[in-house]
């Protein structure tokens, strides 16, 4: 199997978790904010949210960096 080809199938199985994952930290995060919640319990959401926003830029331009259409990306 070619890595175009993985990536055309990988996208859009994954894509959609990473962005409920997103929202969710986003709606957590909101709500720890709203309780007064002290900066270390945002340390680690803030990370995950960072590494999850990473992973949806990377979905979002792999088949056009994999087909090496960089103008698309």
């Amino acid at each position: 199997m070619l890595p175009e080809t993985r990536a055309r199938w990988v996208a859009p199985l994954v894509a959609p978790e990473v962005d409920l994952s997103i929202l969710g930290l986003l709606l957590g995060i909101r709500h720890l904010t709203l309780a007064g919640a002290s900066l270390e319990v945002f340390r680690s959401a803030r990370r995950l949210l960072m590494f999850a926003s990473a992973v949806t830029l990377a979905l979002n331009v792999a088949d056009s960096v994999v087909a090496a259409e960089y103008g698309k990306a």
